[in-house]
């Protein structure tokens, strides 16, 4: 399948980036870019990895205790990441 980025998703993906390197350093930073790199390429074979929202036609994969990816299946060959979000925010998907 193909992963599209969207709008949205590259702008949370730079921000949680960001935020992560100014709180850590460039090794936390790094493994959380292996992690979504290895979720991604995940994604690619295996697009329901992780649970479907009750809500809305979405699915959340958590990355960290701290982070998760929103992702849609737009149709047979192709998967939208809709955005990044903190765990500890209000959002419910």
């Amino acid at each position: 399948m193909n992963i599209i980025w969207s709008k949205r998703a590259k702008l949370s993906y730079n921000k949680l980036v960001d935020d992560v390197l100014e709180k850590w350093d460039y090794t936390v930073a790094e493994k959380l870019q292996s992690k979504v790199d290895i979720l991604i390429d995940n994604l690619k074979t295996h697009n329901k990895l992780c649970p479907k929202s009750k809500q809305f036609k979405v699915i959340k994969c958590i990355i960290h205790k701290n982070t998760s990816l929103i992702y849609r299946i737009k149709n047979k060959s192709e998967i939208e990441l809709v955005t990044f979000v903190s765990n500890r925010s209000d959002l419910k998907y």
